[in-house]
């Protein structure tokens, strides 16, 4: 993008939606972590600072219009991440 003439405000997340208890079931499911359990909760359980609107979910519309959303699955980054940083609490089949 630096070196295009485009200007303006860009958002960058990863493709796809998923809500916190996905993210969560996620890392328990790639770490092989079967002695955790997971509940799922409505929003209210958490104790917010400000309001949140219903889905935080962003679109990369404008790296759409310009053919330059790269950006890959939220779980593919996911997996990635916990691969390089977290592989010491994988558990073994």
């Amino acid at each position: 993008m630096i070196n295009t003439d485009f200007y303006g405000l860009y958002h960058m997340a990863n493709k796809r939606s998923c809500t916190r208890y996905d993210v969560a079931r996620q890392i328990l499911n790639h770490l092989n972590r079967k002695d955790v359990s997971l509940d799922a909760v409505t929003s209210e359980a958490f104790v917010l600072p400000a309001p949140r609107a219903r889905s935080e979910m962003l679109h990369n519309y404008m790296l759409e219009l310009r053919g330059m959303d790269t950006m890959r699955t939220w779980r593919d980054a996911l997996n990635d991440y916990l691969d390089n940083h977290f592989s010491q609490f994988k558990r073994v089949a």
